[in-house]
């Protein structure tokens, strides 16, 4: 064989590498794996976090539109009594603006 033929020296270098490699790649692929659960976590709680921060930023948003939609309804009703306010003002007698005119201008005399 070819092992044989080599000398001790090399054979026991490459024995040292060997029994110092196998260790150091399996410690390797813990911490790889420990950090990735790690790392997987620390994102689903960032996540979960913003999940959070946007629920309530949404939640505002359609409360502030609620109180807008009745602070128009309100609007809308006042600006309707208004409206019958002046239309039963106008109909009692002639409208001010014809009084006006006619007041300023002399017709037949």
């Amino acid at each position: 064989m070819v092992l044989n033929k080599v000398g001790i020296r090399p054979k026991l270098i490459s024995l040292f590498l060997l029994v110092s490699l196998i260790p150091m790649i399996v410690v390797s692929a813990l911490a790889l794996v420990r950090a990735q659960a790690a790392l997987f976590e620390t994102a689903y709680n960032n996540l979960g976090a913003i999940h959070e921060i946007k629920r309530y930023q949404i939640e505002t948003y359609f409360r502030d539109c609620q109180n807008d939609v009745g602070v128009l309804a309100e609007a809308i009703v006042a600006m309707r009594a208004g409206a019958l306010d002046a239309v039963d003002e106008e109909s009692e007698g002639p409208p001010r603006c014809l009084t006006s005119i006619i007041s300023c201008t002399s017709y037949g005399d």
